[in-house]
């Protein structure tokens, strides 16, 4: 190749001048030889690369004598032959210059048609030079000891600028660098982020170890990466305004709180190691974040803390790495069964604790509250949420049924509010003395709400049974499930507003409760009404309590019918005020409550239950169907002649067969009952003359069985419970009922004995 007009055309060797290697191939009157030889060049062009890459293997690099830069290391330090920047020739626009000593770079000016230039690890007091070369849009002057980069303002096509490894201790007005979009600014002493006003399209900027104290001069700028970690930053502020933020890092800082980030919706990436975050609060604040991916939260004080790992992949769910970890789908589920298992794995996990400390320490028998498969000892819990009103309940229904009902206190962690007193609403104690219960087995359910424990002792029921009363608590849904896990049967009365404003207003004008607490209860009322809704019959009433008094006077005509001391109410009027269920929709919110169905069943073991628990009351007698049942015969009588029939034998005819059922103790049966006086006046007889017997009774008593069928159950529902009791077993008319008609095996004649009869098909004549 040959020199033309002293500009760098094919045939010219990498010596000479600097026009040699910056300038532009003009076009002029040997145009026609570039054109004719544009094949011979490319070819050249490839040789000469070829020949560079190898020579730039074999040379070893050597600092410049002196310090400063001269053609033969300008020679090699040039490359990328492309098109210039006005698109009118060919020149080199790299060049690399890093590791050479350098302190003096001034004949780089001479290269107008640089576009990229890397003069890092060098000794660079100063670059001004590199503000003539007005192409440039890549400089890396990092690693030197530069002072200041105001010299770079005027190149305005710049925009990739590294000044990292420095002494710069402010940084320049950039606003003449309108297109720059990474600037880095690491390892410096910078105290404040300035001049980056105008640079609307900066997207990566970091200014790591330096000393910058707060976060300021990015406000509106489209950044997406944002470095700022080793410094002295102790507040997150005024990243608000940078919606495009996509990569936060900074770690190594003062920060005690992650506030601030709660509009970054875009934030993907966010290291914030070695700070002093040390609350699960400070994570919760990261929930708005949706798109967060990446969070590493190393070298804090939060990490002591019990399952740190699990606690945060349950708060932030959408995380992907932790702590440059993967989050794993197990450790998805660990979390979640940990710190929001299924309310009935909590309250199944809640009562195994209690179980295993209680078999840990000495056991005593608790006689008043033992286990009784007759009568189970009565037991009213009133359950609701926050500011449901079901302490007050409970406080008044002992209050004027002090003679049935004792109130068990409830042990709990929280400070006493200013209308309550420590010994009468709760046990007010410190958090190592409710645990110091727990480790005794002394707890009989616990739950936590608002960062608070509560939780009744065996001993607060125990002390109301050796009283004689009937025991009220108060509990949440978490305390009941586990409560209904022991042998206690207690009746449940969820006790609620049936509205969300109703209760915000009570809690509103109670006090104490923030806007945050407030939202908080309410999610947890609704949670009830789901419940209830979900698990028709869990609770035996629903009582709405949107005014306390006619709540009150609901429940108490309920407890006195329960108890058969009520008034004129009927138990199924009183019901049905009190069970929203069953005459109306309860609604909580746009939500309804449905429909408890209850069947004849569940009527059935309602009374039952409620005999019972009057028989408790009244000195614990025996249950009213075990009474009838042990004054009557244990059997439905037979025929006698299936009596007697395959029993075996000549001599058993001998015997006397009455008509009834066999019966052992005879003075078992009632005094008027015709079977005992057919037994007393008889005496003996022929098995042929009981058949004769039988012949002639049956045409006598056969019409009797159809109305005695019809009237038995009437009959039995006449009879005065409580006379059954003392003895007395008269009906209305004074006479008890005639005897059971035989029954030729009936199935469950044994089981069911108060049942009405069933008749059998006449017998034919002998």
């Amino acid at each position: 190749m040959d020199e033309i007009d002293g500009y760098i055309t094919p045939g010219s060797s990498h010596g000479g001048n600097a026009e040699k290697f910056g300038n532009e191939v003009k076009e002029n009157g040997n145009n026609d030889t570039l054109n004719n030889n544009s094949d011979e060049y490319d070819d050249d062009i490839d040789e000469e690369e070829e020949i560079d890459e190898d020579e730039d293997d074999s040379d070893e690099v050597v600092a410049v004598q002196d310090g400063i830069l001269n053609d033969d290391f300008m020679e090699k330090a040039l490359n990328h032959l492309a098109t210039t920047a006005e698109g009118s020739g060919i020149a080199y626009l790299h060049a690399t210059l890093t590791a050479l000593n350098l302190v003096d770079i001034s004949i780089i000016s001479e290269y107008k048609h640089l576009q990229k230039i890397d003069v890092s690890f060098n000794k660079l007091l100063n670059v001004e030079c590199l503000s003539q070369l007005p192409h440039l849009i890549h400089i890396d002057v990092s690693h030197n000891e530069l002072t200041s980069i105001s010299q770079l303002q005027n190149i305005r096509h710049l925009q990739y600028l590294n000044a990292s490894y420095n002494n710069i201790s402010s940084m320049e007005d950039f606003s003449q660098n309108i297109l720059l979009n990474t600037l880095i600014m690491d390892y410096n002493q910078i105290n404040v982020i300035t001049g980056l006003e105008n640079n609307k399209r900066l997207k990566y900027f970091s200014a790591a170890h330096n000393c910058i104290e707060y976060i300021e001069g990015v406000d509106f700028l489209p950044i997406k990466t944002l470095i700022l970690n080793h410094n002295n930053i102790c507040q997150i502020t005024n990243l608000d305004t940078l919606s495009m933020l996509t990569s936060l890092n900074l770690s190594s800082n003062n920060l005690r709180s992650l506030k601030g980030l709660d509009h970054n919706e875009l934030l993907t990436i966010l290291e914030v190691d070695d700070n002093e975050i040390i609350d699960f609060s400070e994570i919760s604040r990261l929930k708005l974040l949706r798109n967060l991916r990446f969070l590493t939260l190393n070298r804090n004080p939060l990490l002591q803390l019990p399952d740190y790992r699990l606690a945060v992949i349950y708060r932030l769910p959408f995380l992907t790495e932790l702590d440059r970890s993967k989050v794993t789908i197990k450790e998805r589920v660990a979390a979640e069964n940990c710190l929001n298992p299924p309310i009935g794995v909590s309250s199944a996990r809640e009562h195994a604790m209690h179980t295993v400390y209680a078999v840990a320490q000495p056991q005593k028998l608790l006689h008043s509250t033992l286990v009784n498969s007759q009568t189970p000892y009565p037991m009213l819990v009133l359950v609701g949420p926050h500011a449901s009103g079901k302490h007050q309940l409970a406080m008044h229904l002992v209050e004027e049924l002090k003679d049935y009902f004792k109130f068990a206190l409830s042990h709990t962690t929280r400070k006493p509010r200013d209308d309550e007193t420590n010994g009468v609403d709760y046990h007010f104690v410190s958090l190592d003395e409710f645990e110091s219960l727990i480790k005794q087995g002394r707890l009989l359910q616990t739950y936590e709400e608002d960062d608070a424990l509560y939780g009744l002792t065996i001993d607060a029921v125990e002390d109301v049974a050796k009283d004689g009363f009937a025991c009220v608590a108060h509990m949440e849904l978490e305390g009941v499930l586990t409560l209904k896990k022991t042998h206690f049967e207690a009746r449940l009365l969820l006790t609620m507003p049936a509205s969300p404003f109703a209760h915000e207003k009570r809690m509103r004008d109670r006090g104490g409760y923030s806007d945050e607490s407030i939202d908080r209860v309410l999610k947890r009322a609704h949670s009830y009404a789901e419940y209830n809704r979900e698990h028709p019959g869990f609770f035996d009433l629903v009582i709405c309590d949107d005014e306390l008094a006619d709540a009150y006077r609901r429940l108490r005509r309920v407890v006195l019918d329960y108890l058969g001391i009520g008034g004129e109410e009927s138990p199924s009027e009183t019901v049905s005020a009190l069970q929203p269920g069953f005459d109306r929709e309860y609604t909580w919110g746009e939500t309804p409550m449905s429909r408890n169905s209850i069947g004849h069943l569940e009527r059935e073991s309602r009374q039952r239950r409620q005999d019972m628990a009057k028989e408790a009351v009244h000195g614990g007698k025996l249950p009213l169907y075990d009474r009838i049942a042990s004054e009557r015969a244990k059997t439905v009588p037979q025929l006698a002649t299936e009596q007697a029939s395959g029993l075996g034998g000549d001599d058993f005819g001998k015997e006397i067969r009455v008509y009834s059922a066999p019966v052992d103790n005879l003075d078992a049966l009632p005094p008027n009952s015709p079977d005992s006086s057919e037994l007393s006046s008889e005496g003996t007889s022929s098995f042929g003359d009981l058949s004769e017997a039988r012949q002639s009774d049956t045409s006598s008593r056969s019409d009797d069985n159809i109305d005695l069928i019809n009237n038995d159950e009437d009959i039995i529902e006449k009879v005065d419970r409580l006379d059954l009791y003392s003895g007395s077993h008269h009906t209305m008319s004074g006479t008890l009922p005639a005897p059971r008609p035989p029954s030729a095996g009936r199935p469950g004649s044994n089981t069911y004995p108060v049942l009405p009869p069933i008749s059998s098909p006449p017998v034919p004549s002998l």
